[in-house]
């Protein structure tokens, strides 16, 4: 059993779709894998997390990334550990609206983690709003593509 990371941006306004996606995730990958979540706000403010985190992520071959936006914060988060995902398989899977700003999101994320030298960063997924029935419960296809997702990525880690 590999240990596999996912470091989650917290919901804004109440709204559930980030947990959502960690829930499909979770369901996938609870039975053969051993899965450790954090908050990017909670590895910036809380050093005892934060050291947790850096322990979590140098035993695990897989850090999975489910965000909205990246933000000034997410960014001290990858700044405080950026040499701790060297070497790892990085999956995000980006939440949001617009395509545009999905994708600018993943650039921005790519960018930013590529200062850290070797990783192994998965296309990812984009999951919009409009992929939710309501904010707990997303379509089949999009959760039949999450899971595909996430097939490449423990076949990855396998390879590793």
């Amino acid at each position: 059993m590999s240990e596999i990371v996912v470091l989650q941006q917290e919901d804004k306004k109440g709204e559930n779709y980030l947990r959502t996606v960690f829930n499909v995730v979770e369901q996938r990958l609870k039975k053969q894998e051993q899965i450790n979540k954090y908050f990017f706000s909670d590895v910036v403010q809380n050093k005892q997390l934060s050291s947790s985190f850096i322990a979590d992520v140098e035993k695990a071959k897989g850090l999975i990334i489910i965000l909205s936006s990246m933000e000034e914060a997410d960014l001290q988060a990858w700044v405080s550990h950026q040499k701790t995902v060297t070497g790892k398989i990085i999956l995000p899977i980006i939440v949001n609206q617009e395509i545009n700003f999905g994708i600018k999101t993943k650039y921005d994320l790519k960018l930013f983690v590529s200062c850290v030298g070797r990783f192994y960063f998965l296309d990812g997924i984009y999951v919009y709003d409009s992929n939710f029935l309501t904010p707990v419960k997303i379509e089949k296809e999009q959760e039949r593509k999450i899971n595909t997702e996430l097939e490449r990525f423990l076949a990855y880690m396998r390879a590793v």
